[in-house]
């Protein structure tokens, strides 16, 4: 889930940073971002920025035109985030700022944990190879226990051609009595000839007696229930005595021998072992504990600059911290209205201490032709009062098709116009070769919806670099759209004498915006306190026509005092509301009347 960051860029004296690229580094793998990628946005015109951040940890940089980038911050970006400006991410402190010391204890008893995990892991490849050494001899006792069955096998062969042995000499004995009997009764010995006497004893060691089959079978069946030496072979459930544990010849290895040995490799190491215990047990016997905490410390970092000049911060009373430099924390005073203000359970509190309004939570306007309904206007809104950025350009040869259909889908506003030179020129406005300066458009009915404005009439007035205004009318007559003739607005010279020198009759009382001399004569009868001031208004009937005169010779110079003549306002007066032309406060002249040059205004 993504989290918007919107707002403006500007430096310390408020100017917007325009063009500047917003620049973000991912710190981390997380489930949307890959570490070591980067994120690129441009601020527009006003500085104004507006993007969608995936969670994780970023580095932030700015670069603007030529210069080379640099590093304003790290920001922490999680799923429950709330919108906000850069600025606000950039300042905010995140639990990963906060890094106990409980982590730290904890991560030196994961390294001690690790340690005695590889001293457990060298005691258990011991063990494995003591064990391997009772299975190898485990192994040397089956083998011999098969040679004792291959002796059995050949014992019980031997005692069968004992049998028949025997049985030839039952046969060869009636012989040998015929023969004895022939013989001299003399005992046999091993050098003569003679009687042999017969023994069944097994323990006969005389070399007088001779050994009878019963004594060769007794000797045959203790033979089949001794085993090889070299490969005995048991078979049931045979016993053997159980040998010291510093045996290292051909003693037969027993269950016995083996726990013993065991027994005293576990005990060389029974710290180890009960240390690996008490980690099992807080761990929660986890056997792939590593990886869990891998994975759970996947996203942290290590201890931060920010969290050690923090704590070195002393604590005292009525201070806040703040970043004096990269990475550095000083104390700030935190007086009465900043604790009130930080005692504010929400947002709308917080307004309503500052006395700030429902504009102060409103987004502004993206750029001055944006209309999104709920925004704060910038200056300039909608071109009135702007300093334009931008220009709509027409071709020369296209303008006036591509002029009309712009303003047919162009809502009301003020915008920068100009059309290109060039061959085969169709002039937008007739007479005029220089189409270039400001258009103003307008609607002049109501609407109700804002996606018909395309089939409204417009009233288009047009603002030339030159000075001069025209005005005309977009028609839309069933979706096609046409233009009326265009007006030149502009004032003429010769339209400001007609207004000068207007009558309302024939006596030549001024009309409006018309010039006359004439005397004022007060507001009323024996007004003794006369004045005209200029910019002043007078009504005409205080007025009265006026007449000046000399002496008259055609022929020669003539010097003579003028004669001024009045009627009178009572026999004359003037129609209107007028403007003094001259005259200045203080030339008060008492009841005189005072001859000026007037303006009629209404």
């Amino acid at each position: 889930m993504s989290v918007l960051i919107s707002g403006a860029l500007v430096d310390g004296a408020g100017i917007p940073l325009s063009g500047c690229h917003i620049i973000l580094k991912s710190r981390i793998n997380t489930s949307e971002v890959v570490m070591r990628t980067i994120a690129d946005v441009v601020t527009g015109n006003n500085g104004e920025y507006s993007f969608e951040a995936q969670a994780g940890k970023y580095c932030v940089y700015l670069k603007q035109d030529w210069r080379d980038e640099y590093c304003v911050g790290d920001i922490s970006v999680y799923h429950d985030a709330k919108p906000g400006t850069l600025n606000d991410f950039l300042t905010a402190l995140s639990e990963d700022d906060l890094k106990p010391d409980v982590v730290r204890r904890f991560e030196e008893m994961v390294a001690q944990a690790q340690q005695s995990a590889e001293a457990a892991a060298l005691s258990e490849q011991n063990a494995k190879n003591h064990a391997d050494n009772a299975a190898g001899s485990a192994q040397q006792t089956a083998q011999d226990v098969t040679a004792t069955t291959t002796a059995r096998q050949d014992a019980e062969r031997f005692a069968n051609e004992a049998e028949n042995s025997a049985q030839e000499a039952r046969g060869y004995r009636d012989s040998a009595q015929q023969i004895v009997d022939g013989l001299n009764a003399t005992n046999a010995t091993t050098t003569e000839k003679g009687l042999v006497q017969l023994c069944s004893a097994t323990d006969n060691d005389s070399e007088a007696l001779a050994a009878t089959p019963k004594a060769v079978k007794t000797v045959m069946d203790e033979v089949k229930e001794k085993a090889s030496l070299d490969s005995p072979a048991f078979g049931g459930a045979p016993t053997t005595p159980t040998p010291d544990l510093s045996a290292t010849g051909r003693e037969i290895a027993n269950a016995a021998f083996v726990r013993a040995l065991i027994a005293a490799l576990v005990g060389s190491v029974p710290e180890t072992l009960d240390t690996l215990k008490e980690l099992a047990d807080a761990l929660g016997n986890d056997p792939n504990f590593a990886t869990t905490m891998t994975n759970a410390l996947a996203g942290k970092q290590p201890l931060s600059d920010v969290l050690t000049s923090l704590s070195s911060l002393p604590a005292t009373g009525n201070k806040m911290p703040y970043f004096s430099d990269k990475n550095v924390m000083a104390l700030a005073n935190l007086t009465a209205v900043g604790r009130e203000l930080t005692g504010q359970n929400s947002k709308g509190e917080v307004l309503d201490y500052l006395g700030l309004k429902g504009a102060a939570t409103k987004d502004v306007q993206t750029d001055i032709y944006d209309r999104t309904p709920g925004r704060v206007a910038m200056p300039g809104a909608l071109g009135y009062g702007a300093y334009y950025r931008t220009q709509k350009t027409f071709s020369a040869q296209n303008g006036p098709a591509e002029f009309l259909s712009w303003v047919q889908e162009t809502p009301p506003g003020k915008y920068a116009v100009a059309q290109n030179g060039g061959g085969n020129y169709k002039p937008i406005i007739n007479g005029i070769t220089k189409f270039t300066g400001i258009i103003e458009i307008q609607i002049l009915d109501v609407l109700n919806d804002e996606s018909n404005q395309k089939n409204k009439d417009k009233k288009l007035t047009f603002e030339s670099v030159n000075g001069e205004t025209y005005s005309g009318m977009m028609r839309v007559v069933s979706g096609t759209a046409f233009m009326s003739d265009w007006i030149n607005v502009s004032p003429q010279a010769g339209d400001v004498l007609s207004a000068l020198l207007s009558k309302t009759n024939t006596y030549g009382d001024p009309g409006l915006n018309g010039l006359i001399l004439a005397a004022y004569q007060g507001n009323a009868d024996n007004d003794a306190y006369i004045s005209l001031r200029r910019g002043a208004s007078y009504s005409g009937s205080s007025l009265t026509v006026v007449s000046i005169s000399v002496l008259n010779n055609r022929n020669n110079k003539a010097t003579s005092t003028p004669t001024v003549t009045t009627r009178g306002c009572r026999g004359w007066s003037l129609p209107g509301v007028y403007t003094a032309l001259s005259g200045a406060d203080g030339n008060a002249t008492g009841d005189k009347a005072i001859i000026g040059l007037f303006m009629r205004v209404r």
